[in-house]
């Protein structure tokens, strides 16, 4: 019998995937751009197995293993990470941007989180509202992939007939209706808003309705338009899965930018005492509760520790002078190396603080790529 795989929303998924560990290496992670060679995965499945020769953990990757390459051979032309642990009953598929390049797979004692978190940071969803008089849509976009819609369509008298009303009263009851409809869209806006949590909207269509509706639109949610595009047509002529170009380079600009705003604040609140950074000083601050906002650099890796038994981290290897083996200095018990940002990432989310992955920044690089807003 095939096995079903769950479909999560991208925030769901992370919520559900933070809550889950074992002693044991026994979590297998994907990241599966669109077209990914089939060779890459097995060879690191081979290369995961072979490390886990004589570990009672090797049975059970098997099983994950197998259960993931027949997920991708059905999946192959697509985009997704993949979630798989048979003893944690975690058989979950998550929706990729189109625009991931680089395949993973991870096999640990929780699950790889840190590709879906900055997909989750980069890709926030957006609405796309096009704009014409009496048809309308307001399409919710989330990891770069349309999906869902909301049309809004009233009848809109377009020519005066000879005989009947004056040429003054037909174009005032025909102002009056184009307004209602474009009340009706921004009520459709707020709701797709509310259902969403969209934090930016881009506004498209032909001719002069786009000005029209931004008068109308209430100053909350004008506030989140990011971009307006002229267009011939309606949304007939988008491409659903990537959105128009002009409309793709309107949310990277605006993600850009808000990534370039939050650097900004980070150096003022370093300045202030607001802030941290270097791994040592940011993974205890991670740990202890205090980072409510943690700062990545796209990239960055750093060596570091971590104690199985009471889930402490620390940077380096974690090995003092004259040892064979780190040992955690809160609990005494062995520790294990570890990229120090995923532990930071997954520690910081954890505790309720938030994630902003920066694409470049000259000044986040010198800090040494990781640092973070202090709650106190």
């Amino acid at each position: 019998m095939e096995q079903h795989f769950e479909c999560l929303p991208p925030g769901e998924a992370l919520e559900k995937l933070l809550e889950m560990h074992d002693t044991d290496p026994v979590f297998l992670s994907v990241t599966h751009p669109i077209n990914s060679d089939g060779r890459f995965f097995r060879k690191r499945s081979h290369a995961i197995l072979d490390a886990l020769d004589g570990c009672r953990a090797r049975k059970v990757m098997e099983e994950n293993v197998s259960l993931a390459e027949r997920y991708m051979e059905k999946h192959g032309g697509e985009a997704y990470y993949l979630f798989v642990s048979v003893p944690h009953d975690l058989f979950l598929a998550v929706t990729a941007p189109p625009e991931i390049k680089e395949p993973r797979m991870v096999a640990d004692t929780s699950p790889y989180i840190r590709d879906l978190a900055e997909a989750v940071d980069d890709w926030e969803p957006y609405l796309l509202v096009f704009v014409e008089e009496g048809d309308s849509v307001v399409e919710i976009v989330d990891m770069g992939r349309w999906v869902s819609e909301e049309k809004v369509v009233d009848e809109i008298m377009n020519r005066h007939r000879k005989g009947g009303m004056s040429q003054r009263r037909f174009q005032r009851l025909r102002e009056e209706a184009v307004h209602r409809h474009l009340v009706s869209v921004a009520e459709a806006v707020k709701e797709a808003v509310a259902d969403s949590g969209a934090k930016r909207l881009i506004i498209a269509g032909p001719g002069e309705s786009k000005k029209e509706f931004l008068k109308v639109l209430p100053a909350d949610l004008k506030n989140r338009v990011v971009g307006v595009v002229d267009t011939d047509a309606l949304h007939h002529g988008f491409e659903r899965d990537r959105g128009d170009e002009q409309v793709l380079d309107i949310f990277l600009k605006s993600e850009f930018a808000e990534e370039n705003r939050v650097v900004q604040k980070l150096a003022r609140a370093i300045m202030e005492g607001g802030g941290v950074y270097g791994g040592k000083d940011v993974a205890r601050a991670v740990v202890e509760g205090r980072v409510s906002l943690l700062v990545v650099l796209h990239g960055t890796t750093m060596v570091g520790w971590r104690c199985e038994n009471c889930g402490m981290i620390g940077a380096g290897t974690g090995i003092g002078p004259g040892e064979q083996t780190g040992v955690c200095p809160v609990c005494g018990s062995a520790v294990v190396r570890v990229d120090l940002v995923e532990e930071c990432v997954e520690e910081a989310l954890k505790m309720g603080g938030g994630v902003e992955f920066v694409h470049d920044s000259p000044y986040l690089e010198k800090l040494g790529g990781m640092a973070g807003f202090l709650r106190y």
